[in-house]
């Protein structure tokens, strides 16, 4: 019964629901999202927390990679591009300049 708390769907990937509880008690021992402190005040739970974080398409992929071996969707060279763009950006937000990412071949 939700007499004591709001809740809101949408269709975006991140922030799919969200919910508000006046105080802890009214999702007591609800396990609502990684990391939350309370349960009071908004929250935005996942429904399906591993589905919506990708982890069961990435062990899917690696899967269907390894058992019929053809290349992964994502690699190692993805993952040192996804590392290096968002230490750049910490890098220039730190320095307050543009910082240029080197092409690679």
């Amino acid at each position: 019964m939700l007499s004591a708390a709001h809740i809101q769907c949408t269709m975006e990937h991140t922030g799919l629901v969200r919910a508000f509880a006046p105080d802890p008690s009214v999702f007591q021992g609800e396990y609502l999202m990684e990391k939350l402190e309370t349960t009071a005040g908004w929250s935005m739970p996942a429904p399906d927390e591993d589905w919506m974080q990708g982890h069961v398409h990435a062990v899917q992929d690696f899967i269907e990679s390894a058992a019929t071996g053809r290349s992964p969707r994502s690699d190692g060279r993805l993952g040192r591009d996804v590392v290096e763009t968002i230490y750049t950006a910490y890098l220039s937000a730190a320095e307050g300049r543009r910082v240029e990412i080197r092409p690679r071949s």
